[in-house]
């Protein structure tokens, strides 16, 4: 067999090779198509709703459309050290005003929903875990990932548990 043979097997793997390449180059090199959410699409469009008030609260530093995520009808368990409270269940405006108090002390640097809920649990429930970089004062960032359960309350979804997870 000779290079210039057709049917030469060393001249097969480069012709797969830069058909491969070819095809590749036909898709859009962007693995994210521009304007979507890079941190995923949630299944149910009430997912996806609480979890970007969380990121947009948490990037803003602004409590209010965290409390929009609240339950109305029941507490919310936490359990997370920059929250700055004892482990236990907390009611909505308790909970205002914790985040009020905490977003006053502690500025995002970088707040991402790094594993989203896409789809809910067996149990019913969804979560969605966070990766939160913050300053407190002028020191050097720290970081937090925080797990966020959410359950549904009517229609809606709401946040049941704030965890951090360590």
């Amino acid at each position: 067999m000779t290079r210039s043979d057709p049917n030469s097997r060393h001249g097969w793997p480069f012709a797969g090779l830069v058909i491969l390449i070819a095809m590749g180059l036909s898709r859009p090199l962007t693995a994210v198509p521009p304007g979507a959410d890079p941190e995923g699409q949630a299944a149910d469009p009430g997912l996806q709703f609480v979890q970007t008030e969380l990121r947009d609260s948490f990037a803003s530093g602004d409590p209010e459309p965290l409390a929009g995520t609240l339950p109305r009808r029941v507490k919310t368990y936490i359990s997370c050290r920059p929250i700055d409270v004892g482990d236990g269940y907390y009611g909505t405006d308790q909970l205002r005003l914790f985040f009020r108090r905490m977003f006053r002390a502690r500025q995002t640097v970088r707040f991402v929903i790094s594993e989203p809920a896409l789809t809910p649990r067996p149990d019913g429930r969804a979560v969605a875990v966070a990766d939160w970089r913050y300053r407190e004062g002028g020191g050097a960032p720290r970081e937090s990932r925080i797990a966020f359960t959410l359950a549904r309350e009517g229609p809606d979804w709401r946040v049941r548990e704030i965890r951090d997870l360590k």
